[in-house]
């Protein structure tokens, strides 16, 4: 009796123990089916996939909705200069084309083919497209809306390359062009100024001054240009503007002349205090004022010394500017303004007011 009694619990038992295995086995094959992987090449065409940005794929979810998906891994886009080199003299032609059409008729540009553009034209001479684009921007009829649109565009792309070459273009356009009545006038100065903020093309900044015409509507910028960037030769340069007819160049260079602001040419600009030429040495006194700093300071001080009380105006307007460019003014005057005899007393109580 007991050795059936026996038998009947280890059966029972064995059924059990089928029962969970089997159990086990089922719930282990449902879950293992939770994760799809793509493992398919990205050009290789699947139905049923999306393409994605970057080439790869991703699995379009038409079974089951819960069911989790691998995204494939996406190429990785080329740098800038890759994608410049990647691109041929006819390439960059086409691209150049697509876009000035696409800003003449009021189109968007695409955007990647325009910085593949720039990087290509960084890269090498581009001299197809560069010289296709002068010739087209020369051709331009500034009176007319699409002329402006497209001038316009074609400077900003000079000035985006900043080489030596797309400047030199973007600046014989600026020279050569018609500009009476254009709505560019205003980006054209921009692109002046941005493409020589680091200094580097400050030679082709003055060779354009030279030659443009004197109503040019650049005259400012490209003498401001010359001025940031200035060393003792790009002094001397905008002082021989200086002159007493008052022309359009001279105006341009005394008043750029103000934008200097490197210490180390104060000597430079010192030589013009002395001379015949009235224009001059008011430009350099402007100059020094400006500019603020201890040494051109200095400078004014000695030259305030020696000045008679009809000129206390001038000198107090003067000083005026420069105590408010910089504190080195006010030191300068401290520690100066005792060490010199002065021809008015006025003045020289003018310069020490400034201290109260």
């Amino acid at each position: 009796m007991e050795l059936i009694l026996m038998t009947r619990v280890v059966v029972v038992l064995a059924v059990l123990l089928a029962a969970i295995s089997a159990a086990w086995f089922f719930t282990y094959q449902a879950g293992s089916a939770e994760v799809t992987e793509i493992t398919m090449p990205d050009d290789t065409p699947i139905i049923g996939h999306k393409t994605v940005s970057g080439g790869g794929t991703v699995a379009e979810n038409t079974v089951n909705p819960k069911t989790k998906l691998a995204k494939t891994k996406h190429p990785k886009k080329p740098e800038t200069g890759e994608q410049g080199k990647s691109l041929t003299s006819d390439d960059a032609l086409g691209i150049l084309t697509e876009l000035l059409d696409n800003i003449a008729s009021g189109t968007a540009v695409d955007i990647a083919s325009e910085t593949s553009l720039i990087a290509y034209l960084k890269e090498t001479s581009g001299k197809r497209a560069l010289t296709y684009l002068v010739e087209r921007l020369k051709a331009l009829d500034l009176g007319a809306a699409y002329g402006n649109r497209v001038i316009e565009y074609g400077l900003s792309l000079l000035a985006a390359v900043k080489s030596t070459g797309s400047t030199e273009l973007m600046l014989e356009i600026i020279r050569e062009q018609n500009w009476q009545g254009s709505d560019a006038i205003y980006l054209a100065k921009k692109s002046i100024t941005k493409v020589n903020r680091q200094g580097n093309y400050t030679a082709l900044m003055q060779q354009t001054f030279e030659e443009i015409d004197g109503k040019s509507p650049f005259l400012d910028e490209l003498a401001s240009s010359i001025a940031k960037n200035a060393q003792q030769e790009q002094v001397k340069f905008l002082f021989n503007y200086v002159d007493e007819q008052a022309s359009a160049k001279g105006n341009s260079a005394t008043n750029a002349l103000k934008a200097i602001q490197t210490e180390s040419l104060v000597p430079v600009i010192s030589q013009y205090l002395v001379g015949n030429s009235k224009p001059k040495t008011n430009a350099a006194l402007n100059t020094l004022a400006n500019m603020g700093q201890y040494e051109a300071v200095s400078i004014l001080i000695s030259w305030s010394a020696g000045q008679p009380k009809a000129n206390t105006a001038q000198i107090a307007g003067l000083f005026d500017i420069a105590t408010r460019r910089s504190p080195s003014a006010v030191r300068a005057i401290e520690k100066e303004v005792n060490y010199h005899s002065f021809v008015s007393a006025d003045i020289k109580n003018l310069l020490l007011s400034y201290l109260d």
